[in-house]
C-alpha cells in the first residue's frame, strides 16, 4: 500500500523525472502490443483495448506513467478527457493499413487542435515494418503532411511491436526531449537505427534517390557515352584519311 502511494505521490507531485504519456491511434495500430513491449520487454497477444490500459515505461530513471486507450470511433470521444497535464503523445500508424490512413490522419490533426495538448512531445510509431508490404517513413511522411508540423516537437520512429524493433530508439529519444537531455533539431525523425539525419537532410537524400530513378544522372552517363563515341568516330575517320594520303603518296612514287 505504501509503494502504491508513493508512485502516485510521486507522479502528481510533478517530479522531473515522472511523466504522463498517452498512447493513442486508430483500432488495430498496435498501441497495446507497444505498451507491454516498453513496459514488460516481451511482446504479448492482445485483444482490442475498451476503456484504457495504464503501465509504467522506465527507461534511464525516467519513469513515464503510459495510458493506452481504445482506438475504436467510440472511444475516441473521450480521449480529451485524459489530455490534461500530458507531457507527451505517442501516436502509433498500421504503416500497412493503407485504407485508413486517411482516417489515422484525420484524428492525428485532431488532437493536435485540443489546447491541452499544446506543450505535448509527439512520438510517431509507424508500427508494422516487419511487413514488406508497409509504407515506408517518407512515404508516411508524405501522407500524413508531417513536414507541415510547426507547433510541436515531433519525431517518427518505424518500429515492430512484434520484433520490438525500433521502439528502443524512440523511447529513448522521447526521454531525452522530456528531461531536455538532447540536442535533436526540431522535428527530427530517423530512419533506422543507424541514421539519425534529420528531416531536411532526409529529403536532400530521397531527392538524389528521386533523381537516380527518374534517369537524370543515367542521362547524364549516357551523354558521356555519346561524347566518348563521336571522339572514337572521328579519330578513325581521321586514321582513314591518314591512310589514304599515305597510299597515294606511295602511287606517286
Amino acid at each position: 500500500m505504501g509503494f502504491l502511494i508513493t508512485k502516485i505521490f510521486d507522479f502528481f507531485s510533478g517530479s522531473k523525472n515522472n511523466f504522463k504519456i498517452l498512447i493513442l491511434g486508430i483500432q488495430n495500430a498496435g498501441k497495446t502490443s507497444i505498451l507491454y513491449r516498453l513496459s514488460l520487454g516481451q511482446f504479448v497477444k492482445t485483444t482490442p483495448t475498451i476503456g484504457s490500459n495504464v503501465e509504467e515505461i522506465n527507461h534511464q530513471n525516467v519513469k513515464m506513467q503510459a495510458w493506452d486507450l481504445g482506438g475504436q470511433e467510440k472511444m475516441r470521444s473521450v480521449w480529451d478527457v485524459y489530455y490534461l497535464n500530458s507531457d507527451a503523445i505517442i501516436y502509433v500508424i498500421d504503416s500497412n493499413d493503407f485504407e485508413n490512413f486517411e482516417e489515422s490522419k484525420n484524428q492525428f490533426y485532431l488532437l493536435l487542435k485540443n489546447e491541452a495538448l499544446k506543450n505535448a512531445v509527439l512520438l510517431i510509431f509507424a508500427n508494422k515494418q516487419d511487413l514488406i508490404t508497409s509504407k515506408k517513413i517518407p512515404d508516411l511522411i508524405q501522407i500524413y503532411d508531417f513536414d507541415k508540423i510547426k507547433d510541436h516537437i515531433w519525431h517518427i520512429q518505424p518500429c515492430s511491436a512484434l520484433t520490438g524493433e525500433g521502439l528502443e530508439v524512440g523511447i529513448k529519444w522521447l526521454s531525452d526531449q522530456l528531461t531536455g537531455r538532447t540536442n535533436f533539431p526540431k522535428n527530427p525523425y530517423i530512419v533506422n537505427e543507424s541514421n539519425d539525419n534529420n528531416v531536411n537532410n532526409t529529403t536532400e537524400g530521397n531527392k538524389v534517390n528521386t533523381d537516380n530513378s527518374s534517369g537524370n544522372i543515367n542521362s547524364g552517363n549516357r551523354s558521356d557515352g555519346l561524347e566518348m563515341k563521336k571522339n572514337n568516330s572521328e579519330n578513325n575517320n581521321n586514321n582513314r584519311e591518314d591512310n589514304i594520303v599515305k597510299k597515294e603518296e606511295k602511287k606517286s612514287e
